[in-house]
């Protein structure tokens, strides 16, 4: 059910007819159907940017572009497809053993001002970040257990917090 439609006191004061109900139900059908179809062209084209987006960065690996700059476009299309304000890609330091991370350091971000999130460093305990490196499992929260955005004039609502792991 998308929505109700009431009809109240016609025109000319009379009471409503089984016509009228007729008429009404056919219409609310063919609303339904149109909102529906709608719906689902938006779902389409939802997919066809998802392609787009997972083409292109595709595209800039097998090219050799620079690591950072294929993060970056992660980044702006993660945050494009969701219309999120930000976008960050946080990565552990550079070792070959799992057990010595202890952050992780933001290095990329789109967004408005995300710029200035370039660069800090989340800590594994205690963060939200942290939590999903550590058991790959995607987070969808109101608030950041840490605030990456302390000290900025960035201001984080709810977020979404997914691992990107590629040894497995």
């Amino acid at each position: 059910v998308f929505g109700r439609l009431y009809l109240t006191e016609k025109r000319n004061g009379e009471e409503f007819t089984a016509d009228d109900e007729v008429v009404v139900r056919a219409l609310a059908g063919a609303a339904g159907i149109a909102v529906e179809n709608a719906r689902l062209y938006e779902e389409a084209r939802q997919r066809q940017r998802w392609l787009q987006a997972i083409e292109e960065v595709t595209s800039k690996l097998l090219a050799g572009v620079e690591p950072t700059e294929v993060l970056q476009l992660i980044a702006i299309s993660a945050a494009a497809l969701v219309d999120a304000d930000y976008a960050l890609i946080a990565l552990p330091p550079e070792s070959n053993d799992d057990d010595d991370i202890g952050e992780l350091e933001v290095a990329v971000s789109a967004g408005t001002s995300g710029h200035e999130l370039s660069g800090i460093r989340i800590p594994l305990t205690e963060s939200t970040s942290g939590a999903a490196f550590r058991d790959r499992l995607p987070r969808n929260v109101s608030q950041l257990e840490f605030d990456i955005a302390a000290g900025t004039h960035v201001v984080f609502g709810p977020a979404m917090v997914l691992p990107l792991r590629g040894r497995e």
